[in-house]
Parts: C-alpha cells; sequence; structure tokens
C-alpha cells in the first residue's frame, strides 16, 4: 500500500511538471505555463513546484525572453507588481524596486480605484514591451527556478 502512494505521488507530481514549458537560458532557467492563471494563482502555483515568478533585471534577460515567447498570442504575465497607492513596481520574489524596465509606449498606466489593487506586468510577445494590468486577469505565466536552486543551473 505504501508503494501504491509514493507511486500516485510520483504521477502527480510528474503531472504537474508537464504544466510548464521549460527553457534554459544563459543565466536561469524559465518554465513558461501552459494555462491562464491570475497572479495569485501564478505565485501559489509557481511555489507548488520549487519555482518562483520570473524577475527581468537586465536586457539581456528581457530579449533572451522575449525570444521564447515571440510566437505566442497572448500577454505573458511576468513577476512584477505595485499596489495602486504606491509608485514603486517590485519583484513578488524578493520585494526589491525594478531597476530594469521595458515599459511599452503610455506604460505603466496610473491607474487608481476605490478599492485597493494591485497592478501587474504583462509582456507583449509582438515586442517584449511591458504592460501594467489588474492583477487579477489571467494570463500564462512564467517561473524561475527559485534563488537557491538556479545557482546549480546556470550556464
Amino acid at each position: 500500500m505504501k508503494f501504491l502512494y509514493v507511486f500516485l505521488l510520483l504521477i502527480i507530481k510528474e503531472h504537474s511538471a508537464l504544466d510548464f514549458e521549460v527553457h534554459t537560458l544563459q543565466n536561469k532557467t524559465i518554465h513558461i505555463s501552459q494555462e491562464k492563471l491570475d497572479w495569485y494563482e501564478a505565485i501559489s502555483t509557481c511555489e507548488d513546484n520549487g519555482l518562483e515568478m520570473v524577475t527581468i533585471k537586465s536586457k539581456e534577460e528581457d530579449r533572451a525572453i522575449h525570444q521564447v515567447i515571440k510566437d505566442m498570442n497572448s500577454e505573458i504575465l511576468i513577476g512584477g507588481f505595485r499596489f495602486d497607492r504606491e509608485d514603486i513596481w517590485r519583484w513578488d520574489n524578493d520585494r526589491t524596486a525594478l531597476d530594469y524596465t521595458n515599459w511599452d509606449s503610455g506604460e505603466p498606466k496610473q491607474e487608481s480605484s476605490d478599492e485597493p489593487r494591485i497592478y501587474c506586468i504583462f509582456m507583449k510577445p509582438s515586442d517584449g514591451h511591458w504592460k501594467s494590468k489588474w492583477c487579477a486577469e489571467e494570463a500564462i505565466f512564467i517561473c524561475q527556478n527559485s534563488d537557491e536552486n538556479s545557482k546549480d543551473l546556470e550556464i
């Protein structure tokens, strides 16, 4: 019976790994979801798989990720966010402010609402530029190996 339980756990774990398309870039491994989720669910899914939402901290990383997603037909959720009552955009994994950005023209929008909201960064496959949208919007998302795991996988 114990063998059956372990076997079922392995099948479940293997199935969750099938939900991602994996790409090894120069300095990180990214995992692109195969289903659309909102930001909150995307964070949980990344964490459940030992990953974190992707950060893009240089023009080179931005270009490399854009090359992977350029043929997709919908915007891709990445790991940046801001609270609507703040002007600071942060990365989800370490809460640091963005040093590098690739905003589209007119972005980021400075929307505000009566209810507190969180806004997220979406990458456009057509040109790689970033857009700000409400985090409740569902989208394909990108995870990366967490910092402690990515050190072993860097090329």
